[in-house]
């Protein structure tokens, strides 16, 4: 579920995205003009949160788990709209981890990976309750 937390940090880095906007339906995630990532709300699967250390300061970053992504979809709190998306991430989400903030942040230069909310199982995923 998480490899792509743990993928080497030798391996060619993407632009570091500055910008995120969101609708009522689609969230796209920009590195300067051009568009790195785009979901549907309705199609997240997860919702996940871990600090890098930046020599000096953290960067807090959330990863978007969506249908469709062969990787999670990353913004960071340095980034233009991104209190305004974590608030409708907020609003959205029933029961997203209300203290995952501090979880991150706390304590300082580690990574403190946290989960902040998973989609609930469908009925298919479901045990039955049933044995053959």
């Amino acid at each position: 579920m998480f490899e792509w937390f743990k993928k080497p940090h030798s391996e060619p880095q993407q632009p570091l995205p500055m910008r995120v906007q969101w609708d009522a339906e689609l969230v796209r995630v920009f590195a300067g003009e051009i568009e790195t990532k785009r979901f549907r709300w309705a199609d997240l699967t997860g919702i996940y949160a871990f600090k890098q250390d930046c020599c000096g300061f953290d960067r807090i970053w959330v990863a978007f788990e969506a249908t469709g992504l062969t990787e999670p979809s990353l913004v960071h709190e340095a980034m233009d709209g991104y209190a305004a998306l974590i608030a409708e991430m907020q609003r959205r989400c029933t029961g997203f981890r209300p203290d995952w903030w501090t979880a991150v942040a706390l304590p300082a230069f580690a990574e403190n990976f946290t989960i902040i909310w998973q989609a609930p199982p469908t009925s298919v995923d479901r045990p039955t309750g049933h044995s053959a």
